[in-house]
């Protein structure tokens, strides 16, 4: 009667070794390939966090000026650009709900006030130009009302006298029309301002970014 038999084949040492060695090499290839995206994401945390802090900080400090001169210039600027919207998916595990609403509300105003910023900052070219044509009629008037008057540059002249008053007076003169609606709003904005620096928040921030 016909026996099967069964052939068991011989895998010598070496290659078993190749082919351990075949697995752990693909073990640590995956090993590496997660090791280098959490550094990144690591990273990419890191980076954030300071943009954020940079920002958060220039804003702090403008609205503080705003605060103590109430004026606007052409360079008051609070917010230019703001990053959370951008950024927040890295930090919604850091933060707890009371974190979140903070900076949620301190960059939301200062996105509104940036814009009501923007409305006055457009009206200061037109104020300029309107001074300096006022000026200029101003000392137009002036110098045809001296037309007659003999030696009119001479030191001491009326003329001199007068046209150096009214440069002084003009000069002096530093406020420039703004439109009232922006102002006032601006104004109502700024005591609803939580500072995010000096809180757990600013806190966290600052320990991710890995800055005092």
């Amino acid at each position: 009667m016909f026996q099967p038999h069964f052939v068991v084949p011989v895998v010598s040492n070496w290659e078993l070794i190749a082919s351990f060695s075949g697995a752990a090499a693909t073990f640590l290839s995956v090993l590496t390939v997660i090791g280098v995206y959490y550094w990144q994401l690591k990273k990419e945390k890191k980076d954030s966090a300071l943009v954020l802090l940079m920002e958060i900080r220039n804003a702090e400090r403008a609205i503080s000026d705003i605060k103590n001169t109430k004026t606007i210039s052409e360079t008051t600027s609070v917010m230019p650009v703001s990053s959370w919207q951008r950024f927040q998916h890295l930090f919604v595990a850091d933060f707890d709900l009371d974190e979140l609403s903070l900076i949620n509300d301190f960059y939301n105003l200062c996105s509104i006030m940036q814009k009501e910023i923007d409305r006055i900052q457009s009206f200061l070219p037109i104020s300029i130009e309107e001074k300096v044509k006022y000026t200029q009629r101003l000392l137009g008037d002036l110098a045809v009302k001296f037309v007659n008057e003999p030696k009119n540059f001479v030191d001491g002249s009326h003329y001199l006298h007068e046209r150096n008053s009214v440069l002084q007076t003009l000069n002096d003169e530093t406020n420039t029309f703004t439109p009232r609606l922006p102002s006032e709003r601006l104004l109502q904005y700024l005591p609803n301002i939580r500072y995010v620096t000096v809180s757990s928040c600013g806190t966290k921030l600052k320990k991710i970014a890995k800055v005092v």
